[in-house]
């Protein structure tokens, strides 16, 4: 798109943590880390870690919110089927903790993923579905990156808080 400062950002590898669930279908169990991420302790416990279901493992950050990247006029505008003024579906699936203020962003630099509920929830097409959106506002939709936003829109109210050793 031409709103895009920075072209790799359109490049496929940004996006290649998402169908990570999809291309290693075999792994109960898959964990991201950033090419910039060191590992300084064994990270083999996180294969037994109880995920309670959510589909992601990231560490929370709460010095920045959700709503700093995200214009949600415009999302509501693209999510929501309204009927006589009031919403009723959302297209993405959003949770509400999508629309809140209060939003902590997670850092994508180490995330871990339970395989078969990923996949079960279709969070990589949910993630698909948001960057159509995206190009389909000719890149209004959210600032700070291409693929940073819409995979916390996704998993917003929906993964597990690592700690920050993590």
């Amino acid at each position: 798109t031409q709103r895009v400062r920075r072209k790799e950002l359109l490049s496929p590898f940004n996006f290649a943590a998402f169908y990570l669930p999809y291309v290693l279908r075999e792994a109960s169990r898959v964990l991201y880390l950033d090419t910039d991420a060191v590992v300084e302790a064994d990270v083999t416990m996180l294969r037994s870690l109880d995920m309670g279901g959510a589909p992601a493992a990231a560490v929370e950050d709460c010095t920045q919110k959700v709503h700093k990247y995200v214009n949600y006029e415009l999302l509501e505008e693209k999510d929501h089927h309204k009927l006589g003024g009031e919403k009723h579906w959302s297209r993405f699936g959003l949770s509400d903790a999508a629309y809140s203020n209060e939003t902590c962003v997670f850092n994508r630099g180490v995330v871990l993923f339970d395989s078969a509920r990923w996949r079960e929830l279709r969070l990589t097409e949910t993630i698909e579905d948001l960057v159509d959106a995206f190009v389909s506002t000719r890149a209004k939709l959210w600032r700070g990156g291409i693929s940073q936003p819409p995979f916390l829109l996704t998993l917003a109210g929906r993964y597990l808080k690592l700690g920050v050793e993590w």
